[in-house]
């Protein structure tokens, strides 16, 4: 499924009945334009309740290879999911059956904000970057990777971020999260000027970023992808940890 400004559905076979046994199905979305990403509404969604018979697999990217961002059943509905691709893989088994799912999907911009989630390699970008960010722009994103793992935020390309001493006018910052699930209330670090920040390593696989412009200068201001590196912290009574 090529995306673009349009709106494309994705359904199970004979939504709104009952999607038949034995079905297997598989759907590669990608936007048309570069530079934009994918956004999956699922609107409606009922599958059998044991994920070992019938399911749907969302992959964070177009091949059976990349990492699946969870596995679907029962009525739990995954809601709204953002991502640069998607494979989504449908399947059901000999023996009951329900109503599926339906899922809107279009394509959008970086925003300015929200939940980025993915197992894959995702973007955050200041507003109408690389161009002039908008003054008086708060842009609040909640960072989260796969459980098991780190964030790691990298900066790159241009950053033009207007300079302060203590970056106290325009800023991009970094907050980890506390062991309560609570965001830290002092950032990793907070950035601004022309040099390009190191790479940010969170404490888990969850971070925040925070991006603000006052009324004055503006800047081109800046580009960041998130990807995992190896550790996190577990609360658990048992997991499993492996090697990358």
């Amino acid at each position: 499924v090529r995306v673009s400004d349009n709106v494309e559905f994705i359904t199970t076979p004979r939504f709104p009945d009952n999607y038949p046994l034995n079905t297997d199905c598989v759907w590669v979305v990608e936007p048309e334009v570069w530079g934009t990403q994918v956004k999956l509404n699922f609107s409606s969604f009922t599958l059998e309740d044991n994920c070992t018979t019938d399911w749907l697999d969302v992959k964070s990217g177009n091949s059976g290879l990349s990492p699946s961002v969870n596995k679907y059943c029962g009525q739990r509905n995954p809601g709204t999911l953002v991502g640069t691709a998607f494979m989504l893989i449908f399947h059901s088994d000999g023996m009951g059956t329900a109503k599926g799912f339906n899922i809107s999907v279009t394509a959008v911009g970086l925003a300015c904000g929200g939940l980025v989630h993915g197992r894959g390699e995702q973007r955050l970008q200041s507003p109408n970057y690389p161009n002039r960010y908008p003054a008086n722009t708060e842009c609040d994103w909640t960072v989260d990777v796969q459980s098991g793992y780190r964030a790691l935020l990298s900066f790159r390309g241009r950053f033009d971020i207007e300079t302060s001493t203590g970056c106290i006018a325009d800023y991009v910052q970094v907050f980890n999260e506390r062991a309560d699930g609570q965001w830290e209330t002092t950032p990793v670090g907070r950035y601004c000027g022309l040099e390009l920040p190191a790479p940010v390593e969170a404490a888990s696989h969850r971070a925040r970023v925070l991006f603000r412009s006052n009324g004055d200068v503006e800047g081109d201001g800046f580009t960041m992808t998130v990807t995992k590196a190896c550790g996190d912290r577990y609360e658990d009574d048992e997991g499993v940890i492996t090697s990358p």
